[in-house]
């Protein structure tokens, strides 16, 4: 039997663009997408508060007993 390289090479080629393909993911659309939290999320940390829990805070107090809370938070 004879060894066929065109056989061969298309193979090998097939293999790499899969590898390729697996390394290589496209970008998010659009490019300027975020993949994870935004920075201002991540500087927070874990007890940051959320919105809700702000809104519900600043009808209960003072706009500025709100600040000072945050700050000693």
């Amino acid at each position: 039997m004879d060894h066929n390289h065109v056989l061969e090479h298309s193979l090998h080629q097939l293999l790499r663009e899969n590898h390729f393909k697996n390394i290589n993911f496209p970008a998010p659309h659009p490019v300027t997408a975020l993949v994870g939290l935004t920075k201002k999320q991540r500087l927070s940390g874990p007890n940051a508060l959320s919105r809700k829990q702000l809104m519900d805070m600043s009808d209960s107090l003072h706009p500025y007993n709100v600040l000072i809370f945050i700050m000693c938070r």
